[in-house]
């Protein structure tokens, strides 16, 4: 996280400076003259700074950050800023000030932007030990304000980090759950791969993992742009559980096993008789059912080097006017590389991306492949030794010279 750095000072440079950027906001001398005989030493001097928080908070956006930090900066001289930061409210006021609004840019001239509170939060938050439990309710407080304001791309720069900080303030496994489940959720709409990410995180790595955390995750996967790797999904235990679990976990299960497999005719009798499912997951069976058949053209270039339409049209059970549409759409997965020939309406397979589960016919298949490509190479060999000797024995014996 970054924050604005104050320059070291003494308390009663600072507590001064502060009183002037009051009064100038105030239009009157109140705080200078209110704070002019104070020290560090003065009884409750800290709690007289903490009391000028309703009008800290009532500057405008652009004086609101230096003045906040500057302020932070006279608290942690006091040894005890932790407490005096709890006792005083100071975070809950923060997070009231938050715009609730559909985007960074919605917001008044004078209010107090989104980025600006959680850069106070931020900075409060770096200047607190690891180990110290605030942290836990200032990351909270970052993510509510986030949510607030509907600024999911705050957040982006610290999901990497957020766990180990969870956890190395102390918080419990269900605090940790409910900041990536709310992460998760925030950033559904604008960062699906990142909500996916975290929902992975939450279902592999935390001990309290449900169902339903299972199937929200396959809900992301299936519903996501590239299920190529749906295998490495599979075989997560949470996601096996769901085999034994309600019946909506044994059917979000037999999806998975039958996208797993790649069976397109399974697809089609599983889709017509649980529409329901789909609905609850929040995917739609026929982008679904598109991204299946890119993994069939896939799954099938494994075991060919040429792929001709008629085959590919018969496969998918589309026109065969669609099928360069489909294979366009393999290469751009990433999941096929090779050449079109529309002419002789074929495609050369040069490279294939294994899809589901790699087991024994696929270790055979690349078996085979290896043996064909040794015996090319073979061949290449003894092609390239026999030239070299038609050129030995064509060339005119060296005769030597008398002297």
């Amino acid at each position: 996280m970054s924050f604005a750095i104050v320059l070291d000072r003494y308390f009663s440079e600072s507590l001064s400076e502060y009183a002037v950027l009051l009064d100038a906001y105030t239009e009157t001398t109140e705080y200078s003259e209110k704070f002019a005989d104070l020290d560090e030493n003065s009884p409750g001097v800290y709690q007289q700074v903490l009391s000028t928080l309703d009008v800290l908070n009532s500057l405008k956006d652009k004086d609101f950050e230096a003045t906040y930090n500057l302020l932070i900066h006279i608290l942690t001289l006091s040894g005890e800023a932790e407490s005096l930061i709890k006792e005083s409210g100071l975070l809950e006021k923060l997070v009231d000030l938050a715009p609730e609004s559909d985007g960074l840019l919605a917001h008044s001239r004078s209010s107090v932007k989104a980025t600006t509170i959680i850069s106070v939060l931020s900075s409060i938050f770096n200047l607190i030990p690891e180990t110290s439990a605030l942290r836990i309710a200032i990351l909270k407080d970052i993510i509510l304000v986030t949510k607030k304001s509907s600024s999911a791309s705050l957040l982006l720069p610290i999901t990497d980090n957020l766990k180990l900080w969870f956890e190395a303030a102390g918080a419990s496994q269900d605090e940790v759950k409910v900041a990536l489940v709310d992460l998760a959720t925030l950033f559904a709409a604008e960062y699906p791969k990142e909500s996916l990410r975290l929902s992975k995180i939450i279902v592999t790595s935390l001990p309290n993992v449900t169902n339903e955390d299972a199937t929200t995750l396959i809900g992301k996967v299936l519903s996501s742009g590239d299920i190529t790797d749906i295998y490495s999904y599979a075989s997560i235990p949470a996601v096996k559980a769901l085999a034994s679990g309600s019946e909506f976990d044994q059917k979000v299960s037999q999806l998975v096993t039958i996208c797993n497999s790649v069976e397109l005719a399974q697809y089609e009798q599983f889709q017509t008789a649980n529409s329901e499912v789909f609905a609850k997951l929040n995917v739609s069976p026929e982008q679904l059912y598109n991204r299946l058949r890119v993994l069939v053209i896939s799954k099938w270039a494994t075991k060919k080097q040429t792929l001709p339409y008629s085959k590919i049209s018969t496969e998918l059970s589309i026109p065969e006017d669609q099928v360069e549409e489909y294979i366009i759409n393999c290469i751009k997965a990433g999941v096929l590389e090779g050449k079109l020939n529309q002419s002789s309406q074929v495609f050369y397979v040069h490279r294939v991306s294994v899809v589901g589960d790699f087991g024994l016919e696929q270790w055979k298949l690349i078996r085979a492949k290896l043996n064909t490509w040794k015996g090319s190479l073979k061949a290449i060999k003894e092609t390239v030794d026999q030239a070299k000797t038609k050129k030995r024995a064509g060339q005119p014996k060296e005769q030597k010279v008398a002297a």
